[in-house]
């Protein structure tokens, strides 16, 4: 996508989630000519631009990410943080999440339990299947008791 719009995408990317916050990072992916206006001093242009392409991409980014992930998109939030030190990632992600516990007091509590992440404990996971989640551990325990089938996070059949 950024190809069609940018004439180039980023070298690499990241993504990562927690809870219903998406998040992806993009490394490197600035053009040649903004690279020469960030290093003369035109970081603020060169957000203003990204960030008016980010508004004309925002319907094709929503489309992207509902289809690939079976949700919809309440949200779309989009920054430019321009840092050429890869190395400040786990400080970015770690931003990410203080995020996501700010807007968290106001979601539904639950989640797509595909894509949450091991440190989301059991109480997300109930909270998903809301009154289903005890019929559901029955099942579990009937069909399930060794708990076999435990990629990502699950019904425990102990629970």
């Amino acid at each position: 996508m950024h190809h069609r719009y940018l004439g180039r995408g980023p070298k690499t990317a990241s993504t990562f989630h927690n809870g219903n916050v998406l998040v992806t990072l993009m490394h490197e992916v600035l053009t040649h000519a903004e690279k020469s206006l960030t290093e003369n001093g035109q970081i603020d242009a060169v957000k203003t631009i990204r960030h008016l392409f980010q508004e004309t991409m925002a319907a094709d980014f929503r489309e992207a990410v509902e289809r690939l992930t079976g949700r919809k998109v309440v949200a779309f939030i989009s920054g430019n943080h321009i840092d050429p030190d890869p190395a400040k990632a786990g400080a970015l992600k770690s931003w990410a999440k203080a995020y996501w516990e700010g807007v968290h007091p106001h979601n539904l509590g639950g989640g797509y339990v595909n894509f949450m992440s091991d440190d989301e404990g059991e109480e997300r996971v109930k909270a998903s299947y809301g009154a289903n989640f005890e019929r559901l551990v029955a099942v579990k325990r009937k069909y399930d008791p060794e708990n076999l089938f435990r990629v990502n996070q699950n019904i425990n059949p102990s629970a």
